[in-house]
């Protein structure tokens, strides 16, 4: 296996070259935030967190996330009037403002995605006015764990996530985030513990703030529903894996299942799947003795978070109709 995983790697891990750039340029918007919050004098300063902060980012991942920080005891009103006004000044005319929790920028630099997100410095994670707050300590926490070592490890991780279909933690996935790849590879020590350790997962498999694996009553109330509670180490009411969806738990474990019984480059690699043709698909259907009911419309400009939960809603009242009928 040590073989394939070293092939793997050298696919996935970025380049001296390539890790300088990314480090130039980001270090660039920092630098860039802080001459704006200067100019318009705005108490707050830029922080570079995320995965290229880490130095845990795949190859092709061009994503930097600046965040820009304000006092705890700025009102949020005034929290997020300055903060979109630094990041527009920072994006200019390209930048985009999107939605999470309070309003951010996204914009186009130098050839990577930058988001640009205010938020507040808060020094006790237990206090956190929005969710956004945690992400300076999980910068922290991980930083200060992490080894050259745990660094691939966690590049494996995270390629193999993202080969099985579960890496992310959008709506649209359900999946892994960035952050639970971490954290679940530094609580193993390597992507091949990990692996071992998730082929024998169970729906409501728990791990506390240590890492250690529990069977807490308590936990199995307050996370219920929950197939995966990783406890957040900044934050002990959290549970990290809380957007994933016991789909993507399944595919997740028996991916590794699969994994072990025969190390394959295509579990990081997936083949491209080629598109049924017309009359393949009438000839299954018609092997199979059923029909093909189709519903196509355009997206009507919702964002994807807000878009796929009302897909799959709409997809349960389908079924249930279809099923009365």
């Amino acid at each position: 296996m040590k073989p394939l995983l070293r092939n793997v790697l050298t696919r996935v891990k970025p380049t001296e070259s390539e890790r300088e750039t990314a480090r130039r340029v980001a270090d660039g918007v920092v630098r860039l935030v802080n001459r704006k919050c200067a100019e318009l004098g705005v108490r707050a300063n830029a922080a570079l967190v995320g995965s290229i902060a880490r130095g845990t980012w795949l190859r092709d991942e061009k994503d930097i996330d600046v965040f820009i920080l304000f006092p705890e005891h700025l009102p949020r009103e005034e929290l997020e009037r300055e903060g979109l006004r630094v990041a527009r000044a920072v994006a200019g005319k390209s930048g985009q403002e999107r939605y999470a929790e309070h309003p951010y920028v996204n914009m186009r630099y130098r050839g990577f995605d930058v988001d640009l997100v205010p938020c507040y410095d808060v020094r006790d994670p237990s206090r956190i006015k929005s969710a956004v707050d945690r992400t300076p300590h999980h910068q922290r926490y991980v930083q200060e764990r992490l080894t050259d070592e745990l660094r691939d490890e966690v590049l494996l991780t995270k390629a193999f996530m993202r080969g099985t279909g579960v890496y992310g933690a959008e709506l649209k996935i359900q999946g892994f985030s960035g952050y639970l790849c971490e954290l679940l590879t530094i609580h193993h020590g390597s992507f091949t513990n990990l692996v071992r350790a998730a082929a024998g997962w169970k729906p409501g498999t728990a791990m506390g703030a240590d890492g250690k694996y529990v069977e807490d009553q308590e936990l199995a109330l307050i996370f219920r529903d929950q197939p995966l509670v990783v406890i957040d180490p900044t934050d002990p009411n959290r549970n990290v894996a809380a957007p994933v969806s016991l789909r993507s738990f399944a595919t997740f474990v028996r991916a590794c299942q699969d994994f072990l019984s025969g190390p394959d480059e295509k579990f990081f690699f997936p083949r491209r799947i080629r598109p049924m043709t017309n009359a393949e698909i009438a000839r299954a259907l018609k092997a199979r003795g059923t029909r093909l009911i189709l519903l196509a419309f355009r997206n009507p400009g919702l964002v994807p978070d807000v878009l796929y939960p009302q897909l799959r809603k709409t997809e349960r009242a389908m079924i249930q109709r279809l099923g009365r009928e």
